[in-house]
């Protein structure tokens, strides 16, 4: 059996206010006997139903919730989880037996200091590596790219820097040579820690992902002017290094999946992902949208580059993000060492999520749900989808089913998947509109409107 803890994300690297929703991405990972530890009560109607599609019964997966701590129930955090008393609940707990595995959503010091008080047998994989800091460092774009260059890996040009004299030095280089820039905080994610800095004249791209853009003056002092007001956004008030990369010219975003364990990493899943206003607005498994031998290339890469956080200590999933370029180059761009926005898919749909270049008589896409939807909760939706003959249906592998609980005062805040032939994709998304009164001549992918900074 498995203790599973649904933690997000430290909160040194980066600050989530409300994890309760993602937290349940754990059901997923779940069977039957283990237990399952919560920042509050999860959504029955999303536990039953994640459960239903993958065949165990939900009365026979124990949940746990954390006491409430300095972030109420919204997050599990270390005083929650390593309560005295809630430790005590545990270690007498019927559910748990002798010896259980213990694993998190996040590679967290303090799921191995959670083993290590409840007094268990064995401590999870990788723990002593986790204990020295190895969370932040796995997860830290700064050393990715490091990492990457020692082992040869292709990375978009660019260059790690710890001060603003050094982000100056590192910007005029790339914008002398005639190219815009990507900056990158060391600890964000989907785009949120990214920023375009453009030349005067250029045009943003709408297919990477960026939450921000600057457009540069032509003043001699102009990237100076940028980072003295950037500088402490970036590398997050001092604490961490700033990661400056030449824009590259994205033809497709791709990521390969692996899970990293004690001798061997095990690819788990591929696919492209697709961005509107910077952020991430549809995942498709597989890379059928990337020619094979470049594809091929991702995955060899992949797994090399895995194969090196391994020999660090790193143990858990690992997802390599990517980019082919115009000039059919594959460049890496980060490394997510954690569970990401398809590890989820990956463990459902098993040896679908590995295909690599093979066209399936079925594509698999995961959208954001549209903050037109008149979606207040999960139980309406997945009634919605029973009546209009949409729900996924195992047998054949086709329909339409949730990936995480929707929030009634947050529309738009919850994934689903599709999974259909390909010409019959628009047909389930427009009836998907339909159902549930999407603004007329609203567009599911726009163009990006990234948040500026300023304006010269």
């Amino acid at each position: 059996m498995k203790i599973l803890i649904a933690n997000d994300i430290d909160e040194s690297l980066w600050p989530r206010k409300d994890g309760r929703i993602w937290a349940q991405r754990v059901f997923w990972f779940a069977v039957e006997g283990d237990v399952v530890i919560l920042p509050d009560r999860p959504d029955e109607d999303f536990v039953r139903h994640v459960c239903g599609l993958r065949g165990i019964d939900p009365a026979r997966v124990a949940v746990r919730v954390c006491p409430p701590g300095r972030s109420g129930n919204r997050l599990i955090t270390p005083d929650t989880l390593l309560d005295p008393g809630f430790l005590v609940d545990l270690a007498r707990d019927p559910a748990i037996g002798p010896d259980p595995e213990v694993v998190g959503l996040f590679p967290s010091a303090v799921v191995g200091e959670f083993a290590a008080r409840l007094g268990l047998g064995s401590r999870p994989e990788g723990a002593e590596f986790l204990a020295q800091g190895g969370g932040e460092l796995a997860n830290s774009k700064a050393s990715f790219r490091a990492l990457a260059a020692g082992a040869d890996i292709p990375t978009a040009p660019g260059a790690v820097c710890r001060s603003r004299d050094e982000a100056i030095r590192a910007m005029v280089a790339l914008t002398d040579g005639g190219h815009d820039v990507m900056v990158k905080m060391a600890h964000r994610g989907a785009g949120v820690g990214n920023e375009l800095v453009l030349n005067p004249g250029s045009t943003p791209p709408g297919n990477v992902g960026a939450r921000y853009h600057h457009r540069l003056g032509t003043g001699p002092d102009a990237i100076g002017r940028y980072w003295d007001e950037r500088w402490t956004w970036a590398s997050a008030e001092g604490r961490y290094p700033v990661v400056i990369e030449r824009l590259l010219d994205v033809r497709r975003s791709l990521y390969v999946e692996l899970l990293v364990g004690e001798n061997t990493c095990e690819l788990r899943g591929v696919g492209v992902l697709s961005y509107a206003r910077g952020r991430i607005s549809r995942e498709t498994l597989g890379l059928a949208e990337v020619p094979e031998p470049a594809a091929r290339r991702a995955v060899d890469d992949a797994t090399r580059l895995a194969e090196v956080y391994r020999a660090i200590g790193y143990r858990g999933f690992f997802c390599a993000d990517a980019a082919l370029t115009e000039d059919q180059r594959i460049l890496f761009t980060e490394v997510n060492a954690r569970t990401t926005t398809g590890s989820h898919l990956h463990s459902f749909l098993g040896a679908r999520a590995r295909e690599i270049t093979r066209v399936s008589a079925v594509v698999v896409r995961q959208y954001s749900a549209s903050p037109d939807w008149s979606v207040c909760s999960t139980g309406r939706f997945l009634a919605g989808l029973a009546s209009a003959g949409l729900t996924y249906r195992a047998a054949a592998g086709t329909g339409v089913f949730m990936v995480l609980p929707a929030v009634p005062d947050r529309p738009g805040s919850f994934l689903y998947a599709v999974a259909c032939a390909e010409d019959e994709e628009e047909d389930h998304l427009r009836r998907l509109d339909k159902l549930f009164h999407a603004a007329p001549g609203r567009t599911r992918e726009s163009p990006n409107k990234a948040r500026e900074t300023s304006k010269e």
